[in-house]
């Protein structure tokens, strides 16, 4: 009689799962802009007393912001994409607000300008066209 052998089977180790173009944990920001969308929903025809229409057109603007934020920063891309993408912005408004006049622009993440200062230890090398300075020796004991 042939023996039975038995394969491991963890089909759910081995994927993630999708719903609609949502995978991982991506699905927790479909949840999330679903939540935020229920809100405006009610918050619109309950308390603003909108039509149901308006409503639910005001309750799509989160969820198409988080289908839109998931599938052109998350979806497919490298998991610090949609964060340099941000980082890349803001440095592109800062140089703009910069050329704009409304702030003063410093390179990116660059030091202060002026004179760097020297290690304390260290003499400074003397500047050109000056006789180097020397110290001379002082007796504290007089």
């Amino acid at each position: 009689m042939a023996e039975r052998r038995y394969h491991e089977a963890n089909a759910g180790r081995d994927s993630r799962p999708v719903i609609w173009f949502f995978e991982g944990n991506n699905i927790l920001w479909m949840v999330f802009g679903m939540g935020v969308a229920l809100l405006a929903f009610r918050f619109c025809h309950g308390e603003l007393n909108w039509s149901t229409g308006e409503a639910i057109i005001a309750a799509l603007v989160p969820l198409i912001a988080v289908s839109a934020y998931v599938i052109l920063l998350k979806s497919g891309k490298p998991k610090s994409f949609d964060r340099e993408f941000f980082e890349w912005l803001v440095h592109r408004a800062r140089v703009w607000l910069a050329e704009a006049g409304w702030v003063r622009h410093r390179a990116y993440f660059a030091p202060t300008r002026g004179k760097r200062p020297g290690h304390p230890l260290k003499p400074e090398p003397p500047e050109e066209g000056r006789a180097p300075q020397s110290n001379p020796p002082t007796d504290k004991h007089a």
